[in-house]
C-alpha cells in the first residue's frame, strides 16, 4: 500500500513540475522545496476554498505588516504554497519511513513452521495463510500443554445434569449439535475429576471440536466421573447436524488438534488438501498506523506553520521599539534644519537605502508612507496611516503629531518632538536593561550545568577516597 502511495506522490510531483511552469520558476526558483512547489500550487488552486479560507483575513493582516504593503494577495498565495509544500514533504517523509519499515519486515523470514504451546490456558493465534491461489486470515486455537501427573487430586461430587449443560456449551440441545462441545477436566463446584471420550473421534474429538459431515451423525460421549477413587461411567448420546462445506480454518484446526498435546510445540502443515500453504504474522494494524501518522503530521505542520508569522511579527515589534528614538531624533533634526515633514521622510529613506544595513521595518513603513503621498494621498491621512500600520502606541502618537504639524502648522511641534526624543531614549534604555535581564536568565541553565559538573568533580573523588 505504501509503495503505491509513494509512487502516486512521485507522479504528482512530476505532473506538478509542468503545472504553471513559468509562475513556479518565477516565484519559487530559490526556495529549498522547489521540486514540490508545483504540486503544492496544484493543491492550493484546486482546494482554494479550504486552503485559502483558513484564517485568510488574520494572515493577510500580519503579512501586510511583514511585507510593508497594502496588497499582499501574491505574498499570501506564496505563503500558502510554501506551507503546503512543507506539509507534502512531511507526508512523503513518513511514507518513506513506512516503506523502509515494510522492506525491513519483508526481508525477514516471516514464514512460521512451529508454534509454542501455552502453559496453562488455550491460546488463539492469528495468521495469514497462503496457498497457491489465494491469501486469507485464519484464527487457530492451540490447546495448552497437558502434563502427566502421577497423583490425581480428590474431587467432590457434582450433578450430572449440570455437567451435561456445561458440556453442550452454545448448543441448544444434545439432539442438535453444531458448535464445539465443552469437555472440562473438572467440575469446580463439586470438585469432581472428569474424563471424556467419544465413540467417533473423527466427528467429535477429544477437545470437543465438532467436524460436521454431509449427513447427521449419532455419537456417544463417554463421561467418567471420579470422586475419592470411585468412578461412574455415563453415556451421553448426541446428534451432530450435517454441514455443507468445511473452511480452511476448520481443516487447519483439525490438523492442529490431532497432534500430541504432550509436545511443547505445534507444527503447522505445509499443505492442506494437496495445496501448499504458508503462514505469516499479521501486522496490518501497524502498517495502517503509519498512514494515520503521516496525515496527522502533515495537517499539524500546515496549521502550526502560522507560528512563524507570529515570530516574525514579534521581531518586527522589537525592531520598531529599538528604532523609534533614532527615527524621531532624525525627524527633529531635519525639520529644525528647515525641511518639511515630507522631505524629512524622503531624506531618511534615501539614507536608509544607501547604508544597506538590512531590512528595518520602520524605514520600510516610511517608504510606503512617502509613496502614498507621491501617489496623491493627503499628508495628514498618510501620517495617521503610518502610525496605525506600525501598530505601537508610540508610533500612533508620532503619526498624530506629524499630521497635526501639516494641518495646523509647525508651532509647538518642535517641543512635542523634543519630548518624544527624550522619552524614546529613556524607553531605549529600559529595553536594553530588559534584554540584559533576559540574557542573564538564559545563561542561568548553562551555569547550573557547570555547577553540577563542578560538584561531581569535587564530590566523587571525596567518596572514592573514603571508600
Amino acid at each position: 500500500m505504501y509503495f503505491l502511495i509513494l509512487i502516486l506522490l512521485c507522479l504528482g510531483i512530476i505532473i506538478g513540475m509542468h503545472y504553471r511552469k513559468e509562475d513556479n520558476r518565477r516565484m519559487f526558483r530559490n526556495y529549498i522545496l522547489f521540486p514540490v512547489c508545483g504540486l503544492s500550487m496544484l493543491f492550493v488552486d484546486k482546494l482554494s476554498f479550504f486552503v485559502r479560507g483558513c484564517g485568510k483575513s488574520h494572515i493577510d493582516y500580519k503579512l501586510k505588516k511583514i511585507y510593508t504593503k497594502d496588497q499582499v494577495s501574491n505574498e499570501h498565495y506564496m505563503y500558502l504554497v510554501r506551507k503546503t509544500a512543507v506539509s507534502i514533504v512531511c507526508f512523503i517523509g513518513v511514507i518513506i519511513i513506512a516503506v523502509l519499515f515494510d522492506i525491513t519486515q519483508s526481508s525477514e523470514d516471516k514464514t512460521i513452521k512451529v508454534l509454542k504451546r501455552p502453559e496453562n490456558a488455550p491460546a488463539e493465534y492469528e495468521f495469514d495463510m497462503n496457498d497457491m491461489n489465494k491469501r486469507q486470515k485464519v484464527n487457530i486455537m492451540v490447546a495448552p500443554v497437558k502434563h502427566r501427573k502421577k497423583e490425581i487430586y480428590k474431587k467432590f461430587e457434582a450433578s450430572y445434569d449440570e455437567i451435561v449443560k456445561v458440556m453442550l456449551g452454545k448448543n441448544i440441545s444434545a439432539d442438535k449439535v453444531k458448535k464445539k462441545l465443552v469437555f472440562p477436566e473438572s467440575y469446580p463446584e463439586e470438585n469432581i475429576n472428569l474424563e471424556w471420550s467419544s465413540s467417533a473421534p473423527e466427528i467429535i474429538d477429544y477437545d470437543g471440536k465438532v467436524y460436521c459431515s454431509d449427513e447427521k451423525k449419532d455419537v456417544v460421549i463417554y463421561l467418567t466421573m471420579n470422586y475419592q477413587g470411585i468412578e461412574k461411567d455415563y453415556e451421553i448420546p448426541v446428534t451432530v447436524m450435517k454441514k455443507e462445506f468445511f473452511t480452511y480454518e476448520e481443516r487447519l484446526q483439525k490438523i492442529i488438534d490431532s497432534q500430541d498435546v504432550h509436545n511443547e510445540e505445534v507444527v503447522l502443515p505445509v499443505e492442506i488438501d494437496g495445496k501448499k500453504v504458508s503462514f505469516e504474522n499479521n501486522k496490518s494494524g501497524l502498517k495502517v498506523s503509519f498512514l494515520i501518522i503521516a496525515i496527522v503530521a502533515s495537517l499539524l505542520i500546515f496549521f502550526l506553520k502560522d507560528k512563524e508569522i507570529d515570530s516574525q511579527i514579534c521581531i518586527r515589534e522589537r525592531q520598531l521599539e529599538i528604532d523609534y528614538s533614532e527615527v524621531v531624533s532624525k525627524i527633529l533634526m531635519l525639520t529644525n534644519a528647515g525641511m518639511s515633514i515630507q522631505m524629512a521622510f524622503k531624506k531618511i529613506v534615501e539614507d536608509y537605502d544607501k547604508r544597506g544595513r538590512g531590512k528595518r521595518y520602520v524605514y520600510e513603513e516610511m517608504r510606503l508612507c512617502t509613496k502614498k503621498i507621491m501617489s496623491g494621498c493627503s499628508e495628514t491621512e498618510a501620517y495617521n496611516v503610518f502610525g496605525r500600520r506600525c501598530g505601537l502606541q508610540c508610533y500612533v502618537k508620532l503619526g498624530s503629531i506629524l499630521a497635526q504639524c501639516v494641518a495646523k502648522g509647525t508651532r509647538g511641534v518642535g517641543e512635542l518632538l523634543v519630548y518624544e526624543v527624550t522619552e524614546a531614549f529613556e524607553n531605549k534604555k529600559n529595553i536594553a536593561k530588559k534584554n540584559g535581564e533576559e540574557a542573564g536568565t538564559k545563561m542561568l541553565f548553562p551555569m547550573v550545568v557547570m555547577l553540577m559538573v563542578a560538584i561531581v568533580i569535587i564530590v566523587v573523588p571525596a567518596f572514592l577516597s573514603l571508600g
